[in-house]
Order: structure tokens, then sequence, then C-alpha cells
């Protein structure tokens, strides 16, 4: 262990490694402190590693300190007895926190804290999960005791004690008189005749104990508990299962002894679900600022698109008329080529110049009207974002959201027509153009007439009157 132990004090050492215990171990009379974090795979394949004996450290007591997020225990038994100096808290048998998986564990021995001692792990945080583990032995502690974990953050499930918690001097089980070493067992049973006396005089001793968690805000699912918990009418928030929850709690059974002063419960001593949304003035005031910030954009995007709206349509009236003037142009030059052999070139030849530039100048007006379409079109995305964004920050069905949503899509219809418009008119230009050069005129398209029903067609929205 002494090697694997310092291999492990770099996270980066164990993270996708796998572990696999082939034999038992036994530790007895070995100087070993725990593993400082796992990050890898750890099979213990139904092997034991006795004789466990940490009396020393601080917190984050257990043959692990950290089982890390992406860290995995599997199959292992673990015996003997785990204490801590100083703070003494976060103290497990298998870890003192557990980020990762522990499944198929058991520990079996003694375990000695003040706050956040549990048989399997001292705290098993959100990402934590302890799964068909089980206890024998004795779990003592003063505050947020557990059989399986002191602290529930995670999830627990198919989980079973057997030890008894906070058990009164003279009180230990047959199993756990032959696993703990007698000085062990004499420390732990004076510690809790102390922490007895404490209790009795005052109320801040002994509180969130149970038979699986102390106290738990996350998931504890089919889980049993068969050993006694508390003392007798001394503690507060004792349970069979959790002493105090605010989680999940399903399908577990208690079969042990629960004793206390004050909510005390065969699964739980207390239910206090219960959540707190707290705003600071900061948070509003910002809130604040960014739903006026998006107000004003809509009102900006809204002046723009009625601008260039009123821009758009002028410039489509304007190319209606010079298309119809290349029309005229064209139907006088389609007129004077049956008079060709009469020698009336010239006459020609200036009407398809008129023509050729009546063109380029369309040409010109449709890029620059597509260029306005296209900034239009950059608005609305723009809009279309920041209602995206105040959706995200007021919750859906804000008011005033969804009409907003309505005038963004009817304005993006409104503009793929206009957009469609100045491409038939580029096209309808090209094709004249090349009549015009092959001598193959024919009934030009009457695309003014066209925009003019379609324009009739088309009724954009009043500006709304948003109030978020």
């Amino acid at each position: 262990m002494p090697p694997f132990q310092k291999n492990c004090t770099l996270d980066s050492w164990s993270r996708g490694k796998t572990i696999n215990l082939t034999a038992d171990i036994s530790l007895a009379d070995t100087d070993i402190s725990p593993v400082p974090i796992f990050c890898g795979t750890f099979n213990g394949n139904g092997h034991t590693i006795s004789g466990l004996d940490l009396d020393g450290g601080n917190s984050y007591q257990g043959l692990f300190r950290f089982v890390a997020e992406d860290g995995v225990i599997n199959g292992l038994t673990v015996s003997g007895t785990v204490s801590a100096d100083g703070a003494q808290e976060y103290v497990g048998g298998i870890a003192g926190s557990v980020r990762g998986i522990v499944r198929d564990c058991s520990f079996e021995g003694v375990i000695d804290g003040t706050m956040y001692v549990g048989g399997i792990a001292g705290i098993t945080e959100k990402t934590g999960r302890i799964e068909n583990c089980r206890v024998i032995g004795m779990v003592q502690g003063e505050k947020y005791i557990g059989g399986i974990t002191g602290r529930n953050d995670g999830s627990i499930s198919a989980s079973v004690n057997h030890a008894r918690i906070n058990p009164l001097a003279g009180g230990l089980s047959a199993s756990l008189e032959e696993e703990a070493p007698a000085d062990v067992k004499d420390t732990a049973l004076d510690r809790t005749e102390s922490t007895l006396e404490n209790a009795r005089d005052t109320a801040e001793v002994s509180q969130d104990t149970g038979g699986i968690a102390g106290f738990s805000n996350g998931n504890i699912l089919n889980c049993t508990n068969e050993g006694a918990v508390g003392y007798p009418h001394v503690g507060y928030n004792v349970g069979g299962i959790v002493g105090r929850t605010s989680g999940y709690l399903s399908g577990c059974t208690n079969k042990g002894k629960i004793n206390g002063r004050k909510d005390v419960g065969g699964i739980a001593g207390q239910l206090a679900p219960d959540i707190q949304l707290i705003f600071s003035t900061d948070t509003l005031d910002k809130l604040d600022h960014e739903l006026s910030v998006l107000s004003s954009l809509a009102d900006t995007a809204m002046d723009h698109t009625d601008g260039n709206r009123d821009v758009i349509s002028r410039r489509l009236d304007a190319i209606s008329d010079y298309a119809e003037s290349a029309s005229d142009h064209t139907s006088d030059l389609a007129d004077m080529t049956v008079d060709w052999a009469d020698g009336n070139l010239e006459v020609i030849n200036d009407l398809m110049d008129r023509v050729g530039d009546t063109v380029d100048r369309l040409n010109e007006i449709t890029s620059s009207a597509e260029g306005i379409l296209d900034t239009v079109g950059e608005g609305v995305e723009l809009l279309e974002d920041c209602v995206d964004e105040a959706g995200s920050a007021l919750g859906a069905g804000a008011k005033g959201e969804q009409e907003l949503r309505d005038m963004i899509q009817k304005m993006k219809d409104y503009n793929a027509i206009q957009k469609e418009c100045a491409a038939a008119i580029r096209e309808d230009a090209k094709n004249m153009l090349k009549a015009l050069a092959e001598g193959d005129l024919e009934e030009p398209r009457s695309w003014p007439q066209i925009w003019r029903s379609r324009r009739r067609n088309i009724k954009m929205p009043p500006r709304a009157s948003l109030r978020l």
C-alpha cells in the first residue's frame, strides 16, 4: 500500500488507471495513512483490506481521503478503525469524501469523529454515488452522523447499515467486539460517555443522526437500517434512515431502535423540504438594466424597419417606373426592326443604348435595394436574439414575448418577398438584354404589375407596444 499511496499524491497518476486487488491484504502493525486522492477504478474483486488503523491526521480520513468524480471503488471490504485528530470532520471507513462511485463495498469496525461521520463516507458530494454497500460495527460522532454517510448531497441506493450509531457504553455488538482492537473500543466508548454528558447539557451536541445518513438533500433509495440509533432522551433530528432531509427518500426500511429527545422518527427525524431563491439587489438591478436595453433595441429595430420599409417601397416604385420605361423602349425597338430594311439603324442603335442605360440603372437600384434588405434582415435577426435572451431571463410565456415573436416572423416574410422581387427584376433585365442581342424579342414580363399586386397583399403589422 505505501507505494500506491505515494503515487496517488497527484490525481494525474490514477486518472484512467484500473487497479485490481488479487488477494486479501493485512495492514496490521503497518504505519499507514490515507490514500490522498483516487481518480481511476479500484476493483477489490471481493477481497478484504484488514487491520486498517487510522488515528492521526486531521479531517478527511478513510482508506481514501477523496474519491474523485471519475473515481470508482468496486467490490472491496475494509475492516479496522478510523478516527481523526483536530477538527475530526469528514471521517468514513472507505473515504472521507466521495465524488465518484463506491459500489458493492463493506466496512467492518469503528468510525469515530465529530462532524460528517459515516460508515462508508464522511460526505457524499453532489456527483457521488454509494450503491449496494454495507456497514457493521459502530459509528460515533456529534453532528451529521450516519451509518453509511454523514451527509448526503448525491445518491445512496440499496445499502444496509448494521452498525450502532452513537451507542451507550456496553452497547457494542458481538461482531464489533471481535473486529476492533481493545484500545480503540475503549477510546470510542470513553468518547461516547463524554459526548453523552455534553449532550445532556447543550442542544448543540448530537444532532442530525440517522441509520443511513445524518443529513440528506440528495436521494436515498431502497436502503435498510438494522442498527440502533441515538441516545435515550438526548439528541435532535434522529431517524432510522435519515436524521434530517430536504431531499428524496423512497423504498427504505428501518428495523433498528431509535432514541432521541426531539424530532425523532422511524424513517426520518425531520422532513424539511425547503427551497430558497434569493435575488440580490445587484442581480435585480442587472436584470432591470438588461430588460431596458432589450426594450430600447426593440424600439430601434422597429424604427429602422419602419424607415427602411418606406425607403424600399419608394425604390421599388422607382424600379417599376424604370421597368415600364424599358418595356416601352423595347416595344419601340421591336416596331423599328420591322423597318430594318429602310436603313433606320441609327435610331435603333439609339434605342438600344437607351434600353441598356435603363437596364444598368435597374441593376444599380436593385443592388442598392438588396443591400438595404440585407441590413433589415440583420436587424431582425438581432431583435430575435434579444428576444431569445430575454425569454431565458424571464421564463417561458413572459408577457409580450409571443407578440414580439409574431411581429418578427411577419417582418422576415415581408423581407423575403421583397428579396424575391429584386431577384426577379434582375432576371427580367438579363433576359431583356439577351433577347435584344439575339433579336428574339418577346412580350416582356409585366413585373411592375406583379409587384404592385403582391405589395397590396402584404400587410406589415402595426408597431407593437411591448411591455416586458
